[in-house]
């Protein structure tokens, strides 16, 4: 059984295992999208009609033309809107009564990469993010996370679930950021974070293994791309 990662990181191709890069389904949709898209005057008019989220709504409406799933270009809009301008020329004239547009309407992708900080910087948002516990959760089960993360004594002491979670959050939240857990993956980071959830609010046995080996995985100092569990 590989309960550190050794095997799974033996298995990367040697480019991976010497730069160690950031995965992110963000990096291949912004990719998907052409630098420059002269907009038809149906799209514009189309844009316009549904309202507020310019960029956003025609970043969906184009998202299948591009091979791009609808649920992960939703899952990631809040940072790919911002890689993209709609700009138009000066003599641009739209009379809906006649369907008619004079000048171009383009959309122009502004941002084509994202730094690996950058990338860092969205897999610590979503592991924050996804970190979330009614405030009628077990407190048994709180108490398992906290001891498996190994929270000081004021923590463990504590009976407030609202406080026990924040801890637990800020604790893993900090360890991502400051690379003692080597995650490299942004939808892994978002899924421990669920898996410590959905362990603490519905005791999902396999939430907690999925866990634990990630944990165990952190200690060999090994970049984290995916935990296998059985």
């Amino acid at each position: 059984m590989d309960l550190t990662g050794e095997k799974q990181f033996e298995k990367l191709d040697w480019l991976t295992q010497t730069i160690e890069p950031f995965e992110w389904e963000g990096t291949s949709i912004l990719a998907a999208f052409p630098d420059k898209l002269e907009l038809s005057l149906e799209l514009v008019i189309k844009t316009y009609i549904k309202g507020h989220g310019y960029t956003s709504i025609l970043l969906t409406m184009l998202a299948s033309n591009y091979g791009i799933d609808d649920k992960a270009l939703k899952d990631n809009m809040y940072y790919l809107d911002t890689c993209f301008n709609v700009e138009a020329t000066d003599n641009i004239r739209i009379d809906l009564e006649e369907n008619y547009m004079s000048g171009v309407v383009t959309l122009v992708k502004k941002k084509k990469e994202f730094t690996d900080q950058e990338i860092l910087e969205i897999l610590v948002s979503k592991m924050r993010d996804h970190i979330h516990v009614n405030s009628y959760a077990s407190l048994n089960r709180i108490n398992e996370i906290v001891e498996l993360l190994g929270l000081n004594n004021k923590i463990k002491r504590s009976i407030s679930v609202r406080n026990k979670i924040r801890a637990i959050k800020n604790y893993m939240v900090e360890k991502v950021a400051n690379g003692e857990w080597k995650i490299k993956d942004v939808k892994l980071a978002q899924s421990i974070a669920d898996s410590v959830s959905r362990y603490i609010e519905k005791g999902n046995i396999k939430d907690l293994d999925k866990f634990v080996r990630f944990k165990m995985m952190t200690h060999s100092g090994l970049p984290i791309y995916k935990v296998e569990i059985k």
